[in-house]
């Protein structure tokens, strides 16, 4: 295997010396505001209530190689709020719920750069990237209000379904309510994203980016233990996805 990975860096090294050309590292900053949504909820044996999106600001670092000023690989360390909201009516009474899920994220894509991109060129271009993610939870919270009035996690769902198990319930919250709000979710999730852009360089290594990114988790959202049958008896994973507009200032050193 060692001899693999030597033959394959040799090459590699190889053909960029016979194609005289110049590889870049290059290092920025990430700006984005996303759209947020947990596809598939979980609300613990009642009925399903009513989605609305909601939007969070993102920041990031990024540190990525560029072959041919034209592949680039990319990672880095992004802080990312994900969530939902939802609303509905029932029983004469008005019920919301606000999940904020606080992630420190690690991306890992591919992007390619569309048209010449020859050492030197610093014209407008369009990329598309695709990659995944592995993030990991930092902070939860699960708002729960009853006609205007936040209200403990136990009193929500026996006023939005008195005929469930809420014994069951006060059973795995440990009383009337939960003491940590990481305690409904997993620890650790990951994903993929794909994005379409331009690029512009500002000065002389200088580059910034515009794009439209989408991530989708693939993990199950919701601990082992709040895995609840729905009010029909059914179980569906809980997914995060975000979607939105995202700039980036990065420099290229040895462009």
């Amino acid at each position: 295997m060692k001899t693999v990975i030597k033959f394959l860096t040799l090459s590699i090294f190889l053909f960029f010396q016979n194609q005289n050309i110049q590889a870049q590292v290059f290092v920025g900053g990430d700006a984005a505001y996303f759209l947020t949504s947990i596809v598939n909820q979980n609300n613990y044996g009642s009925q399903e209530m009513d989605y609305e999106f909601t939007g969070n600001p993102s920041f990031g670092l990024s540190i990525g190689y560029a072959g041919f000023n034209k592949h680039h690989v990319q990672t880095g360390v992004r802080l990312l709020k994900l969530g939902q909201k939802y609303t509905s009516e029932s029983n004469n009474n008005s019920f919301e719920k606000k999940v904020e899920l606080n992630y420190i994220i690690i991306p890992l894509s591919y992007k390619m750069i569309f048209g010449d991109t020859e050492i030197n060129s610093y014209a407008t271009r369009a990329f598309f990237s695709v990659g995944g993610y592995v993030s990991f939870l930092n902070r939860a919270e699960t708002t729960w209000t009853l006609d205007g009035k936040d209200v403990s996690f136990i009193d929500f769902h026996s006023s939005q379904n008195p005929s469930g198990d809420i014994f069951n319930l006060a059973q795995l919250a440990g009383g009337s309510d939960l003491e940590d709000g990481k305690d409904h979710f997993e620890s650790v999730d990951f994903g993929v994203t794909l994005s379409l852009g331009v690029r512009t360089f500002l000065t002389e290594g200088l580059a910034l980016n515009l794009e439209l990114l989408g991530g989708y988790g693939l993990g199950d959202l919701n601990a082992e233990k709040w895995r609840l049958e729905n009010s029909t008896g059914i179980y569906e994973a809980s997914n995060n996805a975000f979607g939105g507009v995202q700039l980036g200032l990065h420099y290229y050193f040895g462009l």
